[in-house]
Order: structure tokens, then sequence, then C-alpha cells
């Protein structure tokens, strides 16, 4: 079942199977000037059709970049505002971002410095970044150095559908899931009962219970980014750097 978490500091964000079916009712409510869709090489290839099926409006541009960190770079981001540029993107328009951590990173550093900010939906394609990532606002690209520069700008809204984890290699599932036992450990030991309990469901990818364990961590998210936003030093927990909230 899809459930919708209101946050003023998070966005909105829309989680469950099937969630990718509201971006078109958010992108009318918000109804942006222009659109552009921000993805990486292997999303584009899986998922794109989808994305578009979903949008029920023209989309003006869609950008594909690299897979993974090479996507954060000051290159890649000066490419962005100048495609932005040429293809008149107002201040009144937004850019969707679609992928896993590295791409909702760069996009929402692009969305928070083009024009000075402009809309902008996260729509994450990998575990890691459903429950993470994509929720929160902090953007960043790599400059002598992994996230040297970057913003803290929140989404419009964020949607987390666990279809998208079908396609996600063993690899990229396993890191997502070490992401859900650390949010285990510094607030909530009933994720992890949960997660041994269901163990079986979860290394089988049953959506139901990635839908709870994922909704479960994205409270634990909003409720700590809610009280330190700019990761003034409650933030700080979710990189393990405090011992209790």
């Amino acid at each position: 079942m899809v459930k919708i978490l209101k946050s003023e500091i998070c966005g909105e964000i829309v989680i469950g199977r099937n969630a990718i079916n509201y971006l078109s009712r958010i992108l009318n409510e918000i109804d942006p000037y222009k659109i552009g869709v921000v993805t990486s090489r292997s999303v584009a290839t899986l998922w794109m059709k989808v994305l578009l099926e979903n949008t029920k409006r023209s989309i003006d541009q869609i950008f594909v970049l690299p897979d993974g960190e090479e996507a954060k770079s000051l290159g890649n981001v000066i490419d962005l505002w100048r495609r932005l540029i040429y293809s008149k993107f107002t201040r009144k328009s937004l850019l969707i971002s679609f992928g896993g951590g590295a791409i909702c990173d760069v996009v929402g550093f692009v969305a928070s410095t083009y024009m000075r900010g402009i809309g902008l939906i996260n729509i994450p394609t990998t575990l890691l970044s459903q429950i993470d990532a994509a929720i929160g606002g902090k953007t960043g690209i790599d400059f002598e150095g992994k996230n040297i520069i970057g913003t803290f700008y929140p989404p419009n809204a964020v949607i987390v559908d666990p279809m998208f984890l079908e396609t996600l290699p063993d690899d990229e599932f396993k890191s997502g899931m070490a992401e859900i036992i650390k949010y285990g450990i510094i607030n909530n030991s009933n994720l992890l009962e949960k997660i041994e309990s269901n163990l079986d469901r979860i290394l089988v990818r049953d959506s139901r219970i990635l839908e709870e364990i994922i909704q479960d961590c994205i409270r634990i998210k909003v409720n700590i980014v809610e009280r330190d936003f700019k990761e003034k030093d409650l933030r700080m927990i979710l990189n393990l750097s405090l011992i209790h909230i």
C-alpha cells in the first residue's frame, strides 16, 4: 500500500509499490514551465520507458550521466548548467533526479544552484538512495575529494518505489541493507528484529517487507533531519558520529 509522508523540511515523500503512479499528480500540482530528467546510463536503459509513461506531460530534456561516482564531477555540473540555459529553463522549471545516490547528489546540487534554485523531484532507484541520499536535502559533487562542494536543498517531492529494486545488482542491494542495519543500530531495535525475523523474504526482495523496512528507515531519517537539517550535531548520528540521540 502506498503511503504519503509530508514534511516541511523533507518535502512530500510517496512510498510503496507503484508509487511512480503519483508522479503525474505531483507534476500537475507543481506545474513547472519546463521539465528535465537527469538519469544514469544503466537506469535509462532499464526504466526510462516506465518513467515517461507516468509523467503524462511533455519532457523537455533528458540528460544521461555516467553511472556511479563519475557522475558527480564539476564538468558534468557545468555541462548541465549550460544545457539548461540553452534549453531556456527558467526558475519555474523543474529537474527530476532518476537514479541512485550519485544522481540524487549531483541533480540536487544543480537544482539548488541554477537560477538560485528550481524545482526538484527525487526518484531513487537503489535501496541505499531510497532510504538515504534522496531523503533530507543534502547535495554534493566531488572536487579535490568526495562531496567537497554541496548544498542543503530539500526536494519538492520524493517518490520511493520498490519496483526499481528488481533490477538492482546484488552488491548494491547489500549496501542498502547495511545502511538499514545501521539505522536499526542507532535508532530502532524493533527494526533489527524485523530484519532478523524476515530475512528470507528480504533476500528474495519481497516487495511488502521491503516497503515496511523502507518506510521505517525513512521515518527515522525524517525525524532526525527535521531536528537538525544542516547537520550541526544530531544529524551526524547517521554517520555513526554520535552514540545516541
